[in-house]
């Protein structure tokens, strides 16, 4: 006797597994993205500042000396218009000596060169300057055009990630299973039995040969429980290389150098002002 099953692929569940995991670590977990971008944004953020600080201390000293300049020159003025009205005073009266008169125009002669030496010194500072502006102006122009082109770039750069991650959970199967079945079972036996037949002297029993040839169809579904669970405990290697890409106009980035800039340009209107 032969038996076969046709049982379909899919075998629709009444239940629905349940499965309690352990916490699984993020692939992506330690990856020191956030630290390298952090880092490149930090060295571009000290650069740029280390330029503008120079730029500013050159400018606040240009400021200095021709303020010292001016200084020096306006107190050689001071000594000299004093020294003057001390001469007129002296002629005007006549109570002053011929020597005197001399010394006094001496100390004239010698107020009026050093005013004009620091005359001269602040002329050709301030000519130093102007020869040199169109070199700072430029480099400045560069500054912010450089600036505003990071404020609209995309950092792009790739994070490695060499980690084993660690797996260990359970995995709960509770459920049942539907497998239907539907199959004929052919039935080709012979059956040797005795008969015991009424005769008017008594039972006789009669060995008879019965040969049974059927075929009996099966169509039934079937409820398989099952109940398990399944321990999985492992470690998988991750290694691979992220590509990381981030846009510094939508970042915080983007106020900085414009502020940068703003500041830039407005250190260029100075140094036209002075040089025009």
């Amino acid at each position: 006797m032969t038996d076969h099953l046709d049982t379909p692929a899919d075998m629709p569940p009444d239940t629905t597994s349940d499965a309690r995991a352990s916490t699984l670590p993020d692939a992506h977990e330690g990856a020191p993205a956030d630290s390298t971008a952090h880092d490149a944004i930090a060295e571009l953020t000290r650069r740029t500042n280390v330029m503008i600080g120079i730029l500013a201390a050159l400018l606040v000293g240009a400021f200095v000396v021709i303020g010292l300049l001016f200084g020096r020159v306006a107190s050689a003025e001071s000594e000299a218009e004093a020294a003057r009205t001390e001469l007129a005073a002296a002629m005007a009266s006549g109570g002053a000596s011929s020597a005197e008169v001399e010394q006094l125009r001496a100390d004239l002669d010698r107020v009026e060169a050093g005013a004009a030496l620091y005359a001269s010194q602040v002329e050709g500072f301030v000519d130093q300057l102007t020869e040199l502006s169109p070199e700072i102006e430029a480099g400045v122009d560069e500054a912010i055009t450089g600036l505003q082109e990071f404020g609209e770039s995309t950092i792009s750069f790739d994070v490695e990630i060499d980690e084993v991650i660690p797996i260990d959970t359970e995995v709960v199967i509770n459920r049942t299973v539907e497998v239907p079945i539907v199959t004929e079972i052919p039935i080709n036996e012979e059956i040797d039995t005795t008969i015991t037949i009424d005769t008017p002297f008594g039972g006789v029993p009669v060995d008879v040969n019965v040969p049974v040839d059927v075929v009996v169809p099966i169509d039934l579904v079937v409820d398989i429980p099952i109940d398990e669970t399944v321990p999985i405990q492992d470690e998988f290697p991750v290694q691979l290389d992220v590509p990381i890409a981030i846009d510094v106009g939508d970042t915080e980035l983007k106020n900085l150098t414009d502020s940068l800039a703003a500041g830039l340009e407005s250190l260029r209107d100075v140094l036209t002002g002075l040089s025009g």
